[in-house]
């Protein structure tokens, strides 16, 4: 039965990872030959693995074929949706949230309209829908819910409406969510992640220091607080005078209810249907782990497909099944022990997905799940299931946990205080396709065996060996210049082939627009994922080109997260706050900060690069002392204008011999008050570069530029259409890909 079911997985993985399914389904062949199973075995295994291909392959054009179709529109329209409220909303940094549902599909309603804003309450929620106007955003992760962003939502918009069982379950999530929000509990919004799945109320920051430790994990609702919500409700039950088959029953009820209260999310559903499953076939029929384990993957798969794309699903199957696989190398030991085994188990099993998904080794969880799985699990969950059901039964007697939760919050800042530097320490796992994809599963293979034979330090030496040998072998160093996709920003990436880099501005939020979603963080967001792909860790220069929010905003970030070597910047109209700031940091870090003045020409690898000087000096705005770049690549010229104006334009053509131009960055995002049709026209390059946000609140580039870039018969490239835009030049040439 197991060889069965794992060649089913094996025929899905086909459809996505077809290296790793060859190499999967030859070492479950192997297994079958060393057991000696017969000719007839090995066809139907065939067939197997044939069928779940096919039928992954169906259901997956099914699902996106019932997607609303504005979902996967290039671009949005204004639309109008009957909708319901799954959770409160939520106003955090001048941003309106919240999750909603209309026609079966789920969404982010978001707004930053906040006065035109009716925020309903958990009764409301349950009574209504609303209709409301708005434009659906995809989301940039694969499988999360799409974002619908409206402008208002008042009373007179809703309507009543019958509410049906799951609507019920979802008011008692929210009456609890009201009522721990009003109550005084240190770490109130942490009891609510934990337990509701709702990790939209956790601090952005403290979201931040929890990733970056590896305990994330205990933040999705999985295994471990299925087991622990079982086995405090089993324990109840079993001092009462009922029979077992009622408990039994009343568990089979209660998990699907747990399933709706917790939000749905593939850990908790996989933790759910096993436990169901368990119920219900342990006293007929000796069912190992691994079938229940195997049999819920296949079920969740079949009705929601889309889950495979997402991580929380991928991490929590995997994990489960080798700590499941590999249990008698770790069941017989010590507790302390088997924390170390499992995190280390867990740490490995996952390596490909973290090449995948993040292009991190996320190495630190191996030493602090040791100490936060113990106090969480023991302690802040069992407590945190009894908040929950007391603000749904008896909220007059909330301030019972104020004094308990004040001191396990107090001691979890403790290690988080003990560890948080250790956080600054990467391993990027730079990417190599699919090729790189099936190298870390062979490996995973063989660390799994040798944890089988109890070799563990060997096993961790191996580990790291294979994470040091990655960062180096996989780490493709090309001429390369990328035009980042930072939205309403700039920031231009320049690789050389000896490994050398060069970045012209940061991107970062434009300072009008600052107070909205002032925790999104760009770096995080674009320009890391980017790095983390490529491998960098270093960059050798950063051009500052003015003082803009939008070019220099997310240096700090970047220092914070890599390795700067200098930094160039225009001292004339620098604002003097940043430069102080700027200068600040770099003493801090050890970078060089200096004049472009200082600096006329850099040579990076085959790249050369030349500093113009087109200030205008009596000139208050800092867009017109912009540092225009020139960089050459043999015989290909890129002219770099930062966010210069049309008087820059003038200036430079009057004061430098430019030479033929073919790659062009266009200024100031595309605005009006640069790229003027005498500039365009004198040094007429063949391609233009522009860096905008979608959607942005300027409607830049203005279409008057675009349309004079077409009347030359320069073709335009624009980051909000065709994300990160590279340019690889080769000896004499080069072509332009586009990069998510």
């Amino acid at each position: 039965m197991i060889y069965l079911l794992l060649s089913y997985v094996i025929g899905q993985i086909f459809y996505h990872h077809l290296y790793t399914a060859c190499f999967l389904f030859l070492t479950l062949t192997c297994s079958m030959v060393f057991k000696k199973y017969p000719i007839p075995f090995y066809i139907l295994i065939v067939f197997v693995s044939i069928l779940g291909y096919n039928v992954e392959s169906y259901m997956l054009k099914e699902y996106n074929s019932q997607q609303h179709p504005q979902i996967n529109s290039p671009s949005p329209i204004s639309i109008k949706m009957n909708i319901d409220f799954n959770s409160l909303p939520l106003i955090k940094n001048n941003q309106y949230t919240a999750n909603i549902t209309s026609n079966h599909n789920h969404f982010i309603l978001s707004s930053y309209n906040l006065k035109r804003m009716y925020r309903p309450n958990a009764s409301f929620i349950l009574n209504y829908s609303c209709t409301v106007e708005g434009k659906i955003k995809p989301s940039s992760i694969k499988g999360a819910p799409a974002y619908f962003t409206i402008k208002t939502l008042q009373t007179a918009q809703c309507f009543k409406r019958k509410p049906n069982l799951m609507n019920r379950i979802e008011y008692y999530k929210n009456i609890a969510t009201e009522r721990i929000m009003n109550s005084n509990i240190h770490g109130k919004r942490t009891i609510i992640a934990l337990i509701t799945g709702q990790t939209q109320f956790l601090d952005h920051n403290y979201r931040e220091i929890i990733r970056s430790l590896g305990i994330s994990h205990l933040y999705a609702i999985s295994g471990t607080h299925v087991g622990i919500f079982t086995f405090l409700l089993n324990n109840l039950l079993k001092r009462m005078p009922i029979p077992r088959f009622i408990v039994k029953l009343f568990l089979l009820i209660i998990l699907p209810v747990f399933l709706v209260f917790t939000g749905y999310s593939p850990s908790a559903e996989r933790a759910v249907f096993m436990t169901m499953l368990g119920l219900v076939f342990s006293k007929w029929l000796h069912i190992a782990s691994l079938h229940l384990l195997l049999v819920t993957y296949l079920l969740l798969s079949l009705f929601e497909p889309q889950l495979h794309y997402h991580i929380g699903f991928q991490f929590s199957f995997t994990i489960c099944f080798l700590l499941i696989f590999l249990q008698k190398c770790y069941i017989h030991l010590s507790f302390i022990k088997v924390l170390f085994i499992t995190s280390f188990l867990s740490t490995i099993g996952t390596l490909a997905i973290s090449y995948h998904h993040l292009n991190e080794f996320q190495w630190l969880g191996l030493i602090t799940n040791v100490f936060f799985i113990p106090l969480y699990c023991t302690l802040i969950l069992p407590f945190a299931f009894c908040t929950v059901l007391f603000s749904v039964m008896a909220p007059q007697l909330l301030f019972l946990f104020e004094a308990p939760f004040y001191i396990l919050f107090h001691l979890e800042q403790c290690l988080i205080f003990i560890f948080n530097p250790m956080t600054a320490i990467h391993f990027f796992i730079p990417h190599a396709g699919e090729v790189g994809y099936f190298i870390f599963v062979v490996f995973m293979f063989i660390l799994m065996l040798l944890c089988k034979y109890n070799r563990y330090f060997l096993a961790l030496s191996m580990m790291f060996v294979l994470i040091y040998m990655s960062s180096i072998f996989m780490t493709h160093h090309v001429n390369r210049m990328t035009v980042i996709d930072v939205g309403q920003g700039d920031s231009i990436l320049f690789e050389s082939q000896n490994g050398k880099k060069l970045m012209i501005d940061t991107g970062g939020k434009n300072e009008r627009l600052k107070a909205f979603n002032s925790t999104y963080n760009i770096s995080e967001k674009r320009i890391l994922p980017l790095f983390k792909k490529r491998g960098i860790r270093t960059i050798d220069y950063i051009v500052l080109t003015h003082d803009h929010q939008d070019h220099i905003g997310e240096l700090k970030h970047l220092v914070d997260a890599i390795k700067i070597k200098q930094i160039i910047i225009n001292p004339n109209k620098f604002d003097k706050e940043k430069l102080k700031a700027i200068i600040q940091l770099s003493n801090e870090r050890d970078i060089k900060v200096q004049s472009y003045l200082n600096q006329h020409q850099i040579q990076l690898g085959e790249f050369t690069f030349k500093f113009y000087n087109t200030d205008i000096q009596n000139s208050d705005d800092p867009n017109e002392h912009s540092i225009v770049t020139l960089a050459s690549f043999n015989n290909i010229d890129t002219l770099l204008m930062g966010d210069a104006t049309e008087l820059n334009e003038k200036q430079l053509l009057s004061k430098y011999s430019l030479p033929t131009i073919e790659l062009l960055k266009v200024g100031h995002h595309g605005s009006k008050t640069s790229s003027s049709e005498k500039f365009l026209k004198t040094i007429h390059p063949k391609v233009a570069l522009i860096s905008s946000g979608q959607n942005n609140v300027y409607h830049l580039p203005h279409p008057e530029i675009l349309k004079r870039l077409n009347s030359l018969d320069i073709k335009a490239y624009n980051t909000s259409k065709n994300s990160h835009i590279s340019i690889i030049f080769q000896d004499n040439h080069y072509f332009i890909t586009n990069e998510k």
